[in-house]
C-alpha cells in the first residue's frame, strides 16, 4: 500500500485471521487489522539485531497522521539507538514504584503486618497514624522530611 490515509484505514475490513498493511513511505510503519475489527497502528525496527515491534495506538483514538509523526518520532529514538520498548517498559514499572511508596501503601503493607505481630496495642497505634497523616495518606514517602513531621 503507497500510503496509509484515514480512508484506507476505515475501508479495512476485518478478517477471520488479523492480517497487516504497511505503508511504502514510512519504513516499518504498519497498521494490524484484528479479527474484530480493531486497528492498531506499530512501528517495526530492528535494533542491535533484534526485531522488534512498538505498538503506537489504536484507530480511531489516533488519527494516521498522529501515528505516523510518533512512528517517526520513535525511529529516530532507535536511530540513536535508544530502545522504546525497553523506555517504555522503565516508565511502567516507576510509575508501578510511585504507585506503591506512599504512606498508605507501607502502613497497610508492611507496617501493619509487623505492628501485629510485634506490638500489643498495634490497632491503636495504626489508628493514630491514619487519623493523625489522613491528608498525607497518599504521598510519596519520598515527600516527607523531618520538618514537615515536625510541623504536623
Amino acid at each position: 500500500m503507497p500510503k496509509l490515509t484515514k480512508r484506507a484505514i476505515e475501508a479495512l475490513p476485518a478478517r477471520d485471521r488479523p492480517y497487516e498493511v504497511r505503508e511504502s513511505e514510512l519504513r516499518g510503519f504498519l497498521v494490524r487489522v484484528e479479527t474484530g475489527g480493531t486497528k492498531s497502528f506499530f512501528l517495526d525496527y530492528r535494533l542491535r539485531g533484534k526485531r522488534n515491534r512498538y505498538r503506537l495506538g489504536t484507530f480511531p483514538n489516533l488519527s494516521v497522521d498522529g501515528a505516523r509523526s510518533l512512528a517517526k518520532e520513535t525511529a529516530g529514538e532507535v536511530a540513536r539507538g535508544a530502545d522504546p520498548q525497553a523506555r517504555r517498559k522503565a516508565e511502567r514499572e516507576q510509575a508501578e514504584r510511585e504507585r506503591h511508596s506512599t504512606l498508605r501503601a507501607f502502613l497497610d503493607g508492611r507496617y501493619e503486618p509487623w505492628a501485629q505481630t510485634h506490638l500489643k496495642s498495634a490497632a491503636f497505634q495504626l489508628a493514630r497514624l491514619r487519623s493523625d497523616f489522613a491528608e498525607h495518606l497518599d504521598q510519596s514517602l519520598h515527600a516527607f522530611h523531618p520538618f514537615m513531621v515536625e510541623g504536623l
